[in-house]
């Protein structure tokens, strides 16, 4: 069926904002996610299994901004990889600049 993209719809508004500031919305977005990698790769080899992996990532509470979700998958996916790299929240330097820039 093609390419189809799993994005998180934020408010316009967003744009502008920092993802640490984005609030996540209330929509069933994660049930679309599930249904949409479902359907393309449900004929996938090993399907079943990373469906098992990747179920439990969408389904649990993550916090109430986007940053809190990336950051759930990011190290949950580096530690299902065996990723030992260790993950810094940029709001923990002093950055200099407008967010183009850095």
């Amino acid at each position: 069926n093609g390419l189809q993209w799993v994005t998180i719809p934020v408010a316009r508004e967003s744009v502008h904002l920092t993802i640490s500031q984005v609030l996540l919305p209330l929509s069933n977005w994660r049930a679309k996610h599930l249904k949409a990698i479902t359907l393309s790769y449900a004929q996938a080899p090993y399907f079943q299994e990373l469906q098992q992996l990747v179920q439990p990532l969408y389904m649990a509470e993550h916090g109430q901004y986007l940053v809190d979700i990336n950051r759930y998958f990011i190290t949950s996916l580096s530690k299902l990889l065996r990723i030992s790299t260790h993950f810094v929240d940029s709001r923990q330097f002093q950055l200099q600049g407008g967010r183009v820039e850095r």
